[in-house]
């Protein structure tokens, strides 16, 4: 939980890169807090720029 709030809070004020070795759909599935875990993603998501390198 305190993750979750450390970002929403630095999204809001700063621009910041954002680095996962998972796709972003499988974010939810992986959660024990589903929920949680959807809203975060739309959160960090909302105008944002992604970048997939494979």
């Amino acid at each position: 939980m305190l993750l979750y709030r450390s970002i929403m809070y630095l999204s809001e004020s700063r621009s910041f890169i954002f680095i996962t070795n998972r796709r972003l759909d499988e974010w939810t599935s992986s959660a024990l807090d589903l929920h949680t875990m959807e809203t975060f993603k739309d959160r960090i998501m909302n105008s944002s720029k992604q970048i997939i390198f494979k």
